[in-house]
């Protein structure tokens, strides 16, 4: 709705940076959840699910020293 309110270039702006920010957020997840998924799969022979390799990356960056 706030695009057909949109009246001058500086709400324009800002209508086109969210939907670039969007984007990037999308293809971010995409990517770290393709990568995820080649995990698994070169993990086949362990019978990992999805779910137990998001869950051991996890407990590995938690368990990661601070900097």
């Amino acid at each position: 709705m706030r695009t057909v309110t949109a009246r001058n270039m500086d709400e324009l702006l800002q209508i086109g940076m969210i939907i670039v920010i969007k984007a990037a957020m999308t293809w971010l997840i995409h990517w770290e959840l393709k990568g995820i998924e080649h995990e698994q799969s070169a993990m086949s022979a362990n019978k990992k699910t999805l779910g137990e390799v998001i869950h051991s990356k996890m407990k590995e960056h938690d368990e990661a020293p601070k900097q």
